[in-house]
């Protein structure tokens, strides 16, 4: 028995346990309270303002100490946390770490020293802080203040290495014990000191796959310095806007003795350099390579040397050249030859604002001039400016050849805010595979097309336009688009106009289709009629007031509409046309207090329990606090019918012909004259005695009489039930 009331106990302890979300820590002074994940066995002590390691339990296996004040890991501090498997303590203040500061943790993964202070005052960290990490594979060391780099050959487990790059940094000595390095991230921001690159720098670290240097202020790249990475497959120089496209010339040069799949050389030129021409020596060598993915962006091109395109090899599958200045030459000829799957060529003939820039513009007091002299010399040294420039330069323009040659295994291309304006004409494709296309944000004002021979492409996205027109035959080439994106245009000029639903009438697998933002009024009713497969339609910050087009066709239809509606679209039982799902299916006017018997105890158990339609009363559903006609109006709006219950007490209720009034104002001039109001009679009254306007509806048939008889009364029930959902 004592048995199973220590196990019910130990249970009970067990659950308490394991379902807490904070418990505390202890440090010398005070107790902190701490997140803790029991699934994960993780405590998070992120900023509370720690200044020492604190106990914790030595099943924890992620510790998490970051944006404290910590200064100091005692040695031995963690000789019982044999279970600890990641450390986070970025964000302090440690100078230092002891010989003994990290023993005991036998079984750490990955240790995050980032954004500390270690190495201040060129203090060295001692070769056996990290000895006792005989598992460490992840070491993070960036943003510290190292004048020499640290021995980490005591880890000879690691894989990954962040850490900051430092001018002459050489991992040489420590090249036996760093052989399953594979991951190296030098990214910036480093100092502002001038850098360089040789054949010393990455000598010992053979197997690297991933090398970033971007963002350091690299000023020079020697040839050379990369043929020891047989196995490297990326390689990241980007941001180092003092390189030039020389340093490109120098790097490719050591690629084919590597296994790159991936190269980004984005924004290596200064941004008031002279425009640039990529040449077929910064190139060529590719060509004996199997890369897969180039990227750039923002260097100034304006031109390619003919022939250069042609060394790209078979293997090449995306290439990003946005932000650039490329205006029309030879090159395009070759453009066709690519076996790149996706081109991104978009923000060209954008400048770039130099105070946004991380790099390059380590300007102080004592330097000026001799960054102002290093500045005009990377203008004019650094690459191969293209002579005769103008200040203003034409983007290179869609509709400058009657035929556009593709690459023949395109299948992606994105075009998006290049100041391009114009009507996009009639424009002929060659044979390709392209199924996406982004022409966002340009100033295309009219699109007069067709466009002929994209029969793959499924998404077309001409947001953002200024467009006021679209031809019934701009999308005859295009049958096969799914996502169409134009909202943010200026449709609302030319939509409310095609009566015939003619001008997306090609587009007949279209699923997703954007209006929003368009100032459109009105939705025509045969708009999508040829749309059997649409399932979204967003029509949001428009200005409809009433929407009213067919979608009987239409398998699976949902959609977007205005705020201001307060709804949502559904498709109404034997209805073919899309109405604004109203809050209500009716409201009913009535005398609430001389016929209340019936639309209570009668009218609610057919029309709401039986045939489940909304129904809006006064005494149920009317706001507290509000006028009444504020009310009623309200509520003729957000119903779908106004169904008057006439007696002759409703008609000497001054409320109850109001509400008929204000049903038949709602009538002619929110819904373009539809009958919405319906009588039901429940006495004989003298035709004599009706006012006009009702005696109106009663002679169009709008009207029935509530019958005394069991036939009768199922028929009347039925015959309303179907009036009020349509």
């Amino acid at each position: 028995m004592e048995l199973v009331i220590i196990v019910v106990h130990a249970l009970f302890m067990l659950f308490c346990t394991c379902h807490q979300d904070h418990f505390e820590i202890s440090t010398i002074n005070k107790k902190v309270k701490c997140s803790f994940n029991h699934n994960k066995l993780t405590v998070d002590c992120t900023g509370k303002n720690l200044t020492r390691i604190p106990t914790f339990r030595k099943s924890i296996k992620t510790l998490i100490l970051r944006k404290n004040q910590i200064q100091d890991i005692p040695n031995g501090i963690f000789s019982s946390h044999g279970a600890l498997e990641v450390l986070d303590l970025s964000h302090n203040s440690l100078t230092n770490l002891r010989s003994g500061s990290f023993k005991g943790l036998v079984n750490l993964l990955r240790l995050n020293l980032n954004s500390n202070k270690l190495g201040k005052h060129n203090v060295t960290l001692p070769k056996s802080c990290f000895k006792y990490l005989k598992k460490l594979r992840h070491l993070s060391l960036k943003k510290n203040s190292f004048t020499k780099f640290p021995d980490i050959s005591s880890i000879r487990s690691l894989q990954v290495l962040n850490a900051t790059f430092i001018n002459g940094m050489t991992f040489y000595q420590q090249s036996a014990s760093l052989k399953n390095l594979a991951y190296l991230d030098l990214s910036g921001p480093s100092s502002c000191k001038p850098k360089a690159l040789n054949k010393d720098t990455f000598s010992a670290l053979t197997r690297l796959l991933y090398l970033d240097v971007s963002n350091n202020d690299l000023r020079n790249i020697m040839k050379g310095t990369f043929l020891q990475m047989k196995y490297l497959q990326y390689l990241d120089i980007s941001y180092n806007p003092r390189l030039g496209l020389l340093g490109v010339e120098n790097v490719t040069h050591d690629l084919p003795r590597t296994s790159i799949r991936v190269f980004k050389f984005q924004k290596i030129v200064l941004t008031f350099s002279m425009n640039q021409m990529l040449m077929i020596n910064q190139i060529k060598p590719l060509n004996e390579t199997k890369i897969r993915e180039i990227y750039a962006d923002s260097n100034r091109i304006q031109l390619v040397e003919f022939g250069a395109i042609s060394y790209l090899p078979n293997t090449i599958e995306k290439i990003s050249i946005g932000e650039n200045w490329l205006s029309y030459g030879a090159y395009i000829f070759e453009l066709q030859k690519l076996s790149t799957k996706i081109i991104n060529a978009s923000f060209l003939s954008w400048s770039h604002d130099p105070r946004e820039e991380d790099t390059g513009w380590c300007v102080s007091g004592e330097n000026s001039m001799e960054i102002d002299k290093t500045f005009n010399t990377c203008m004019s040294d650094h690459g191969t400016p293209v002579s005769g420039i103008t200040k203003r330069i034409s983007p290179l323009k869609l509709d400058y050849f009657k035929t556009i040659n593709l690459p023949k295994n395109l299948k992606e291309l994105y075009y998006t805010s290049c100041k391009l304006q114009f009507e996009i004409p009639k424009l002929n494709f060659s044979n390709n595979k392209l199924e996406k296309v982004d022409f966002s944000s340009n100033i295309f004002y009219s699109l007069k097309g067709p466009l002929v021979n994209l029969k793959h492409l499924n998404c077309l996205d001409l947001s953002n336009n200024f467009c006021s027109n679209i031809s019934t035959v701009f999308f005859s080439g295009t049958p096969n688009i799914k996502t169409l994106m134009l909202q943010n245009n200026l449709l609302g000029f030319i939509l409310p106009k095609d009566k015939e639903g003619k001008i997306f009438n090609h587009l007949v697998h279209l699923e997703t289709i954007d209006l929003s933002e368009n100032k459109i009024s009105v939705i025509p009713r045969l708009l999508f009629g040829s749309q059997v497969n649409i399932r979204n339609v967003h029509l949001a910050s428009n200005l409809i007031e009433r929407l009213h087009f067919q979608i009987e066709h239409m398998i699976s239809m949902e959609a977007e509409i205005p705020d201001y509606f307060m709804t949502k679209f559904k498709r109404k039982r034997g209805s073919n046309l899309l109405d604004l799902s109203y809050d209500f299916d009716a409201f009913v006017s009535e005398n609430a207090e001389e016929d209340q018997h019936f639309v209570h105890e009668t009218f609610l158990t057919n029309i709401e329990e039986g045939a489940e339609l909304g129904v809006c009363l006064h005494k149920r559903d009317f706001l507290v606090g509000n006028e009444i006609a504020a009310n009623i109006t309200d509520a003729i709006h957000r119903s779908r019918k106004t169904v008057c219950i006439i007696s002759h007490h409703f008609l000497n209720s001054y409320w109850c012909m109001f509400e008929f009034n204000m049903a038949r104002m709602e009538s002619i001039y929110s819904r373009d004259g539809e009958n919405i109001v319906y009588l039901i009679f429940l006495e004989q009254i003298p035709t004599k005695t009706l006012p006009l306007i009702l005696l109106e509806l009663v002679q169009s048939q709008s009207y029935i009489e509530f019958p005394n008889d069991e036939y009768g009364d199922t028929i009347f029930w039925e015959n309303l039930k179907k009036y009020s959902s349509i």
